[in-house]
């Protein structure tokens, strides 16, 4: 990882009912958060250490690496966890992904 954190444009669901200010729910493309029942908003997905949401990044087959933008972003850590059926964290040490913190904001450009 470089010295920038990495960062992607997606859509989100906003949420009426924050969790503990995390307006967020659903990320991925329009169709993805319109199937889930919720208007997208496009935001930008940040790494960050003291980030309020966790996501995934899957490794890919041959890859020294990971790399390739978040799934399974979830505003608490139990919640992206139970996401596997082994944890979140035996996933990563057995080397098929990367756990990361992230920060979310809504975008207008």
């Amino acid at each position: 990882m470089g010295d920038e954190p990495r960062r992607w444009r997606m859509h989100a669901g906003k949420v009426e009912r924050p969790i503990e200010g995390r307006p967020f729910l659903n990320f991925g493309d329009p169709r993805t958060v319109r199937f889930n029942g919720r208007e997208p908003v496009p935001v930008e997905v940040a790494e960050d250490p003291e980030g309020t949401y966790w996501g995934w990044i899957r490794k890919e087959a041959g890859r020294a690496d990971c790399d390739g933008e978040p799934i399974l972003i979830q505003p608490h850590f139990g919640m992206f966890s139970m996401q596997f059926h082994c944890g979140a964290e035996k996933e990563q040490e057995w080397g098929r992904g990367e756990i990361v913190r992230l920060s979310v904001r809504e975008v207008t450009d």
